[in-house]
């Protein structure tokens, strides 16, 4: 493998097949990728044959190394060192069995990503190197998971340091860090700051290690450390050492156990009796009522989180009247909207999918008969209820009946009746020689009334 960096050229990319390589490689030419051909570590696996040297070393700026196993460093040795490098990214590989796995030394801007560290001495080492980002990686069973010794500005984050020997994550005269996001559990100690000014410590998870799961030296100050989750038997050792601060200002926003606000840490043990899991919160902020004393020091966290349980969210219940279910068609029925805890509503009239109205007092004629089935949803900003009812609009046979006549109207009709007979006898009567002609009809009747009877 080194014949091959040896005659690489800036820009060039280099890809490895799979086997064991026996070698010691070293970097000198900028701008290289070295990779395995698989992408993955466990076949590609580069083993130094010499104990008491650097297996892989990088002496250049932006070169990228993943893909591969880096093993066989011996004491005091490194699976990879970088040497006054800039630039560069080491990404999904896994150190085994490495005095130091990864090995930063006198580098600047590096990105340290992913990659596996176990059974060696120190895990992940920095030392007088400043604005590397170390994240994602994990490293177990080695002495140290983490060691930052005279190194500034370094983002330590969302790393898994889980049972090393010594220390999860080690800090020894480096200032100005941050560490976030991580997960130290496991270790003979958790986090451990030495002799180290200006470092952040939030988000992070520090539990079930040895002796403690963050010390804080007498010469270490102004560090701030807020927001963490801490759940060891014994979960703090703060010195008195000068403006260390274990808060930040309540401010709103999701705290590491889902609270409401940020503020202090949560501080439990395991065998949940710890401050955070007993304390009082009356205001229901998430916050305890009452400041978390240290054990060993006068510090304290005035602000110490407690476990959050939110409150139920308000759902709306859908609920209406009308002023009738049912009549002849057409049929015209006034809605009332009577849903509670709800910001707004839909009709649906006749549940045909189509939204009717979003009023609160809606009125809908149903102009057929038939029966219909109204679909009335509430809703608010944590769901929705509906409420369903049926409207029965019937058929109107109307038939056309004459008036029966009242009393007395048949005898006024009779006496009009014989009225107009008068009427017409008195005409009559009137025309000229109509008596005369009378008399001689009524002497004929007579005479012919006695010759029947002879």
């Amino acid at each position: 493998m080194q014949e091959a960096v040896n005659s690489a050229l800036p820009g060039d990319v280099i890809i490895v097949k799979p086997g064991s390589y026996y070698d010691h490689v070293t970097v000198t030419t900028n701008n290289l990728v070295i990779r395995s051909e698989s992408g993955n570590p466990e076949d590609t696996v580069i083993e130094g044959y010499n104990p008491t040297a650097d297996v892989f070393t990088i002496e250049a700026d932006n070169i990228t190394l993943e893909g591969f196993t880096i093993m066989g460093a011996g004491a005091n040795c490194s699976g990879l060192c970088l040497h006054g490098c800039t630039n560069c990214l080491i990404d999904s590989n896994t150190f085994f069995n490495d005095f130091r796995g990864i090995y930063l030394k006198s580098s600047l801007n590096n990105d340290i990503l992913n990659n596996i560290v176990i059974k060696g001495g120190r895990g992940i080492s920095i030392e007088e190197s400043n604005h590397n980002s170390v994240s994602k990686n994990k490293v177990s069973e080695c002495g140290y998971g983490i060691n930052l010794l005279n190194s500034k500005d370094n983002r330590i984050s969302k790393n898994t340091v889980a049972g090393n020997k010594d220390y999860g994550i080690l800090v020894q005269s480096s200032d100005s860090n941050t560490f976030s996001r991580n997960n130290a559990s496991e270790n003979g100690r958790g986090i451990h700051i030495g002799n180290s000014d200006g470092n952040t410590l939030s988000n992070n998870k520090i539990s079930l290690n040895e002796v403690h799961g963050l010390f804080v030296c007498p010469k270490s100050d102004k560090n701030l450390v807020y927001n963490n989750y801490f759940s060891n038997t014994l979960n703090v050792e703060a010195n008195n050492g000068t403006s260390n601060v274990y808060h930040k200002s309540k401010t709103k926003g999701e705290n590491i156990v889902g609270g409401p606000y940020i503020g202090g840490n949560y501080w439990a043990t395991p065998e949940g009796s710890g401050f955070s899991e007993t304390a009082a919160d009356n205001n229901g902020d998430g916050i305890a009522d009452e400041k978390y004393l240290f054990e060993t020091s006068d510090y304290f966290d005035p602000l110490p989180l407690i476990a959050y349980k939110p409150p139920e969210p308000v759902l709306p219940t859908a609920n209406l009247s009308i002023n009738t279910p049912e009549d002849y068609a057409p049929l015209s029925v006034q809605f009332t909207d009577l849903s509670e805890n709800a910001t707004s509503r839909t009709w649906d009239f006749e549940n045909d999918g189509v939204i009717d109205s979003p009023d609160e007092t809606p009125v809908y004629t149903y102009p057929s008969p038939g029966t219909y089935t109204v679909n009335l949803t509430a809703a608010c900003e944590n769901g929705t209820d509906t409420k369903l009812i049926t409207i029965n609009v019937g058929e109107n046979n109307v038939a056309e009946i004459q008036p029966e006549s009242a009393p007395g109207e048949e005898s006024m009709s009779t006496t009009g009746s014989q009225a107009e007979q008068n009427s017409e006898q008195e005409g009559i009567s009137s025309i000229p020689g109509f008596e005369m002609l009378y008399g001689i009809f009524c002497l004929l009747a007579i005479f012919l009334y006695k010759e029947s009877t002879k």
